[in-house]
């Protein structure tokens, strides 16, 4: 859950209108694994912005596949992070998934794409022959 200065914080953004600084704000909570929290500054940050609402909300929710790809899944550990590329590589509309659930500000819904991704790179072979993590 975002904290009251974190809110604070973004509303600041979407008032100036600095969506690049959100979306570096989305890096920020991807690298602390904070997935929901990136749906909820995406909404909070759509409902401060004062003109064109839909395509900044869309602009955020299409930066967060690479960000997961460059902040989240690297967490994750070596391995492990790699077969998550391999299978999203593999996985037609992974990323639309990410986007739809993003864009709908829905952070239960984009949690459980997120971990759908982890768990099936987990369970796919590896280029090796054994499982990517644990």
């Amino acid at each position: 859950m975002l904290s009251a200065d974190e809110e604070r914080a973004i509303d600041g953004l979407a008032a100036a209108g600095e969506a690049g600084l959100a979306v570096e704000f989305l890096r920020h909570l991807a690298r602390e694994g904070r997935i929901e929290d990136m749906a909820g500054l995406i909404d909070r940050y759509h409902r401060g912005v004062e003109v064109n609402r839909m395509p900044v909300r869309r602009y955020l929710a299409g930066r967060v596949p690479p960000v997961l790809a460059s902040c989240y899944f690297p967490t994750l550990g070596r391995p492990l992070s790699v077969q998550v590329g391999r299978v999203a590589a593999g996985t037609p509309g992974w990323a639309d998934a990410i986007v739809e659930s993003a864009e709908a500000c829905d952070a239960g819904r984009l949690r459980r794409e997120v971990d759908a991704l982890v768990a099936s790179a987990r369970t796919a072979p590896s280029p090796s022959g054994g499982k990517a993590g644990p």
